[in-house]
């Protein structure tokens, strides 16, 4: 998966420099000590800065396994690359896991997104998430926006991304073009 992956960020990086790909891995990567010197060794071999890759573990895995998910984090981070938590929710320990783990990305879960859409209380959550992120350096990504009402109100809670509907509908492809926007 990572093999194609970078394969086909160095394709798209042809015609767009500065196009970034998030991965999402599983836990067993964690346990993997060789794959932060293959990707160091893929990087070099494709020429591909490895800031232009984000590997991006599940809360629940990182949360079973916060030592492993530190020491690799940290070992992507020695690359030059980052890691990233996905679906940091509402009954989680976010928290404790930007305490703890050096990301340089946090996603939140689409329940708490849901959530802070109609109860404040999930809401003002979503906003601390937010600074705690901000303040530790890790930017935000925020799914499932669908509405130019969500879309005001995450802008005014601080979040640096969204993802949804809104902007497009998911492709198998890398073909958004940003400039289109801009």
């Amino acid at each position: 998966l990572l093999m194609h992956a970078t394969e086909q960020l160095l394709e798209k990086r042809k015609h767009s420099a500065e196009t970034r790909l998030i991965v999402n891995i599983s836990a067993s990567c964690l346990k993997d000590q060789g794959l932060c010197d293959w990707l160091k060794g893929a990087f070099k071999a494709a020429n591909l800065p490895p800031s232009a890759l984000t590997l991006q573990l599940h809360q629940r895995h990182a949360s079973n396994a916060v030592k492993q998910s530190q020491q690799f984090f940290e070992g992507l981070s020695r690359l030059g690359s980052g890691g990233s938590i996905s679906e940091l929710g509402p009954e989680n320990d976010g928290e404790v896991l930007l305490k703890h783990l050096p990301v340089r990305m946090l996603k939140f879960s689409d329940d708490l997104v849901s959530k802070a859409q109609s109860d404040a209380n999930y809401r003002t959550q979503l906003q601390e998430l937010i600074q705690q992120a901000a303040q530790s350096g890790a930017a935000t990504i925020v799914p499932k926006v669908c509405s130019a009402s969500v879309l005001a109100t995450l802008w005014q809670l601080g979040a640096s991304f969204i993802q949804g509907d809104y902007l497009q509908q998911p492709t198998t492809t890398m073909d958004y073009e940003f400039a289109e926007i801009a």
